[in-house]
């Protein structure tokens, strides 16, 4: 099984406005022992280090790939 978990943006704590910049997201697939996240949390410092997508169905394409 695959599990996707992202926000749909940021909420910066230092306005409590929302942000428009990417969000970051994890991708779990359960054939993949280590994951698809390389071990990294879930925070937007982390994030930044992660795999970029700059198209929304590039990670849709990963959630349903064969």
């Amino acid at each position: 099984y695959r599990l996707l978990i992202l926000s749909d943006h940021k909420t910066l704590t230092s306005t409590r406005g929302h942000d428009g910049e990417p969000v970051p997201y994890i991708l779990y697939d359960s054939r993949n022992s280590a994951g698809s996240g390389g071990g990294l949390a879930y925070t937007e410092t982390e994030g930044e280090k992660g795999p970029f997508l700059a198209e929304g169905h590039e990670l849709i394409e990963g959630l349903f790939a064969i």
